[in-house]
């Protein structure tokens, strides 16, 4: 037996703009249409706000990424600058760092 769910559908915002649609076409209400569409306006600033939030956290993030990033790279230009290179570097094999299996003085 599947278990099938289907949400969605109209929704608040877009019952309430329906019925107040239904109100303006039928004169019951005296408002400009601005106002009758207004939930639609609500949702869609909304979900404006919405995306500008997490541009603005993403955008955090980005600047945080570049930040480390950029620390990580003085550090290896640093490095280089000294004459350490990935190739200078120790090696680990089977387990053991062979730097430090040679300078323990076996």
């Amino acid at each position: 037996m599947t278990n099938t769910h289907n949400s969605g559908g109209v929704g608040f915002a877009g019952l309430l703009t329906l019925l107040f649609i239904a109100l303006k076409l039928l004169d019951k209400i005296d408002w400009s249409w601005w106002w009758v569409l207004s939930p639609m306006w609500i949702l869609f600033g909304g979900a404006i706000l919405i995306l500008i939030i997490i541009g603005i956290l993403g955008g955090m993030g980005v600047i945080k990424w570049k930040r480390q990033f950029g620390k990580c790279l003085k550090k290896q230009k640093y490095l280089r600058n000294i004459g350490i290179t990935s190739k200078t570097l120790p090696r680990k094999s089977r387990g053991e760092n062979e730097y430090f299996k040679k300078s323990k003085g076996g």
